[in-house]
């Protein structure tokens, strides 16, 4: 097999500054204005515009290889045995997409193709974000947090030094990070890891909200640490002299830097929506609890998908483990001049690629199944607590689902349908839908079809016998005014399967490192592939591999 392969996703690079529209957020606190005079006629609730367009979009989905959307979640009955994720129901009682979902997928299509915000981004700050402290950074001094955690006292001299709030906070934000993502029944285990041995009788930290949603301190008086101190104040502490240390900067402050003040959630400081926000609505993060938040309806509804006969679903199979190289993975998630080693990562100059794009498998779209699918553990028994079992739709399959929309420019109608049909042909354009996209499942094709309702026309006497609904060809409502001509071209060759020809998609792998030896699609410890992109042997120097943010790129095992 090749040694050259593709990471599962790709990034499309944002910039927010090159939406064509925005909408400024307008609130008429004086009364002076009148409706004509709103930036923007279409994006509110409060009357029908005269050149508004209304309606639905009737959506035909077919899957093109095994698909899973999720419901419920079911705890097996042995402890050996993966979960169960039971297949969505409609309230009929038939398997069906669930709305979210497809909200999800096309709204995530309309951000990339407008250059919208991130509408979902979570900050990475004050330790967020962390890496492992090469050895000659190691932290020199160990004393014991005292007096409300404001001073450690040296263990050997007995000096006291006053801790800056800013170390206790990243510190905190470190352990947090690393034991919240472990399931409830390893935490234990993970915080004795990270307090050692000299921390280890003290009590279990509490790590579950308080019921006015803060958290309880996670670092306590009469903690054994090592630390750092400049000009005379501790500045770093760790449990251990080489543990991990802050990577510098704030994602939010990276994205705003590289893409735009645009580019971040909807919050209390930015002035206008981008085109998705405007299209799909908004809920102002951390809104001012005096003022009120500005949030805004959406003007496109969703249904759930339903089949156009019953379902037979495949047989139920445990997926391989749902992992990826989690941020701040430089090699994945972020540039500079090339490789950047996950030491050197630094926020306030580094960019952030852009957005994830899920690359299709070719293998998965054949017309007869893979002996052994791609997304199938052989290992069910292992790590029972990371993987699943489900049950996928099966390909071929056809569901129905309808998008209503209110009070819609053309040009934002046009922005729609493109997100919903960005290239007609499934040979060249496949969605990605559901879960195990990185395994190879969730290919989907959708099919648009359009209803207007013609307003004025309805309120005419003439016109009150006939359908609420007017069918219009597809031709009469394409309107790229919105879209990203480049990032549109960009966006379709990733999502091509004819482009990746016979190169194994899948996580990064090693053929031979050290004593190791790997296959694409074999489930394997897959930090390998980064342990020797990060190794500083001087023989492994020129494998230094990183993913730019333009274009396929083929990583070499």
């Amino acid at each position: 097999m090749s040694e050259a392969f593709y990471n599962p996703y790709q990034f499309i690079p944002l910039d927010t500054r090159q939406a064509k529209r925005s909408t400024p957020w307008y609130k008429n606190d004086t009364g002076t204005k009148t409706l004509a005079d709103a930036e923007n006629h279409f994006v509110r609730h409060d009357y029908w515009h005269q050149d508004g367009v209304s309606g639905r979009i009737h959506c035909t989905l077919t899957t093109l290889s095994p698909t899973v959307v999720g419901g419920q979640q079911e705890q097996a009955e042995q402890a050996d045995q993966p979960t169960r994720v039971k297949p969505y129901y409609h309230p009929s009682g038939a398997v069906a997409i669930p709305a979210n979902s497809l909200r999800g997928l096309l709204g995530s299509v309309v951000e990339t193709l407008s250059q919208s915000s991130l509408r979902v981004l979570q900050q990475a700050e004050n330790g967020a974000y962390s890496v492992r402290k090469p050895a000659e950074q190691f932290l020199p001094h160990q004393g014991v947090l005292c007096q409300n955690r404001q001073f450690i006292q040296d263990k050997t001299t007995q000096t006291l030094y006053p801790v800056q709030p800013h170390a206790l906070t990243v510190l905190e934000t470190i352990m947090r990070t690393l034991v919240e993502k472990e399931q409830p029944a390893q935490r234990p285990q993970k915080q004795a890891a990270i307090l050692r041995k000299f921390n280890r009788d003290k009590p279990e930290r509490g790590w579950e909200r308080n019921k006015d949603h803060s958290f309880s301190p996670l670092v306590l008086d009469g903690d054994l640490v090592y630390y750092r101190v400049e000009q005379g104040e501790v500045v770093e502490l760790s449990y251990s002299s080489i543990w991990r240390k802050a990577v510098d900067g704030d994602l939010f402050e990276a994205f705003e830097r590289v893409s735009g003040e645009n580019s971040l959630p909807w919050h209390k400081k930015r002035t206008a929506l981008t085109p998705a926000e405007a299209l799909f609505g908004v809920v102002e993060d951390k809104p001012d609890k005096a003022q009120g938040g500005r949030h805004l309806a959406s003007r496109v509804r969703f249904t759930d998908a339903l089949p156009l006969k019953p379902v037979n679903l495949q047989p139920q199979v445990p997926l391989k483990i749902l992992n990826s190289p989690k941020p701040p993975s430089p090699a994945m998630y972020f540039s500079g001049n090339g490789y950047v080693a996950k030491t050197d990562l630094d926020l306030t100059y580094h960019n952030p690629n852009g957005r994830k794009c899920y690359l299709p498998h070719p293998q998965s779209l054949q017309p007869q199944p893979q002996p052994q699918a791609h997304w199938v553990t052989d290992k069910e028994n292992e790590n029972t607590n990371m993987k699943v079992r489900v049950q996928p739709i099966p390909p071929q399959t056809t569901f129905q689902f309808e998008i209503q929309f209110e009070n819609l420019s053309k040009e934002e109608l046009g922005l729609l349908l493109k997100a919903i049909q960005p290239n007609s042909d499934t040979k060249t354009f496949v969605h990605r839908l559901g879960m195990g996209k990185p395994l190879g499942l969730g290919h989907v094709s959708i099919e648009p079809s359009v209803e207007l309702i013609e307003r004025p026309q309805r309120y005419a006497f003439a016109q009150w016998q006939q359908p609420r609904y007017q069918a219009v060809a597809l031709a009469d409502c394409w309107d790229d005014t919105l879209v990203d001509a480049a990032v549109l071209a960009h966006f379709v060759s990733l999502s091509n399967p004819q482009a990746i020809g016979e190169t194994a998609v899948c996580y990064p792998y090693v053929t031979r490192y050290k004593k190791v030896t790997q296959a694409a699609y074999e489930e394997a410890e897959g930090f390998q592939w980064f342990s020797r992109n990060e190794s500083t042997n001087k023989n492994e120097r020129s494998n230094k591999q990183f993913l730019p943010n333009k274009g396929l790129r083929v990583l070499r095992s």
